[in-house]
């Protein structure tokens, strides 16, 4: 975010903020750069861990108010001997944040992001996955109002990272990580302040009609639903419009991408 710009490091608002999300592992003078939506709790916490600031689980509350705690500073950026992004299909990304934010408004103490998402976005109970997206469609400016829907591109301090990976491939990349650093990633799901959709079976119970609230009480019975079925050719159209950069961004970085996006983008050619 420094290259092609005269501005001051300091006062480069671009830089600063993808370094505010930027992680420090101190025992291999590493850099992961952690991205909302994108396992990010479990990053935060698996390397809170293995810097020595936190136990065990039962401290997770810890990484909600130091989120700033283990941002790299400058002469670390410039110093790491390794750095790697966790990325993820854009489409599923904000389909998760939508089924996690604006069909739910159970606040914690420590996290109050649903919250903030129904102001951003006028959501309520009747707000549908079509609605959301259409409200993101006609102000596409709305999503730099929520750090869980920022472009993830956003989020990147470096022009290139020894390795990006996948979050659809979350049992191999956590494994390349603990090869590259011994950083043993955790996953904190059953733990989390956050709804999450793990151990739900999917479904074709949901549509891109479904309220909000409806879709809250499908959760509810411990089913998902299937991501493609959620977009109509239409909204697919405008999510990656408004996406472009980051599909871009993982067709390009991620090696095995095409068995991720491939059917996405051959569906967005039918447009």
């Amino acid at each position: 975010k420094t290259s092609r710009t005269k501005t001051s490091i300091d006062t480069n608002e671009r830089h600063e903020f993808a370094r505010r999300f930027s992680l420090t592992h101190l025992k291999s003078n590493s850099i992961c750069t952690w991205i909302p939506k994108n396992s990010c709790s479990s990053l935060r916490y698996s390397i809170a861990i293995a810097n020595g600031a936190i136990s065990n689980i039962s401290d997770l509350s810890w990484i909600h108010q130091n989120n700033r705690s283990f941002s790299a500073s400058n002469k670390e950026l410039l110093s790491a001997k390794y750095c790697f992004v966790l990325l993820r299909n854009p489409f599923k990304r904000l389909l998760s944040y939508y089924l996690d934010k604006i069909c739910h408004n159970d606040n914690s103490q420590e996290d109050r992001s649903c919250e903030l998402a129904h102001k951003v976005f006028n959501s309520s109970d009747e707000t549908s996955f079509e609605n959301f997206v259409n409200t993101i469609a006609e102000k596409p400016s709305l999503i730099n109002d929520d750090i869980h829907t920022r472009k993830q591109s956003d989020f990147l301090v470096y022009s290139r990272y020894d390795d990006y990976l996948s979050l659809e491939n979350y049992k191999a990349s956590a494994e390349k990580i603990h090869q590259k650093i011994g950083l043993e990633l955790f996953d904190v799901r059953d733990n989390n302040s956050i709804f999450t959709t793990k151990r739900k079976q999917e479904s074709d119970q949901f549509t891109p009609y479904s309220s909000a609230i409806q879709n809250r009480r499908l959760l509810d019975d411990g089913i998902k639903p299937i991501s493609e079925n959620m977009y109509t050719l239409d909204m697919l159209r405008k999510v990656a419009n408004i996406y472009f950069v980051d599909i871009l961004l993982y067709t390009r970085t991620i090696s095995d991408a095409h068995s991720e996006l491939g059917e996405w983008i051959e569906r967005l050619k039918t447009v």
